[in-house]
């Protein structure tokens, strides 16, 4: 039997979920702002709760969470090629875990695993088994890159690593690994 060796993150690494928090912001005459840094700023400037509000409405727009460009072909060729479960580890909150998969079951026509963690930490336990991961945060596949994983990012605006490990690869969207695929199975 064939294993998988890859698990995913999910938001902004398998799903668009900038687009409906944007337009939910816009909803409210606020402007969405993320460049160099992981925290979400809007102009004018709301506190750090009220983002979180827009973060948590967009997880209940499940008809407008769309897979980025790949997504749904990768995974699904992995699950044909090993009949093995891909991993799909995200830091969501756990009162998120009903929509989110939803989510899952709405775009992934097969199984996989949809795992909550909080955290770098653990997500490193839940990759054990795992040589690659595929996130978005760059504190975390860098945390993971020195955990002796290998790491892709997708390249976002506020994702930018100065120096990049060998082990860490910056990824225009999860469609580049798709040529990769034997890579990620043993």
């Amino acid at each position: 039997m064939k294993t998988l060796s890859i698990a995913f993150d999910l938001d902004n690494t398998l799903v668009d979920i900038e687009t409906p928090i944007k337009g939910l912001m816009a909803e409210d005459g606020l402007m969405y702002c993320r460049q160099t840094e992981f925290r979400i700023r809007t102009i004018p400037e709301v506190s750090r709760s009220k983002v979180w509000e827009y973060i948590k409405a967009a997880y209940e727009k499940i008809d407008d969470l769309k897979p980025l460009p790949g997504a749904i072909e990768l995974l699904t060729k992995l699950w044909e090629k090993t009949q093995t479960p891909c991993k799909i580890i995200t830091a969501r909150p756990i009162e998120a875990a009903n929509v989110t998969y939803k989510l899952t079951q709405k775009h992934f026509k097969f199984p996989h695993e949809l795992i909550l963690v909080d955290g770098w930490q653990v997500k490193l336990s839940y990759l054990r088994s795992m040589c690659y991961y595929v996130d978005d945060r760059s504190e975390t596949v860098l945390q993971l890159a020195n955990n002796n994983k290998i790491a892709f990012m997708p390249q976002r605006t506020y994702n930018e690593i100065k120096e990049c490990p060998d082990n860490l690869v910056i990824i225009n969207e999860v469609c580049d690994l798709i040529p990769l695929i034997d890579e990620f199975i043993y």
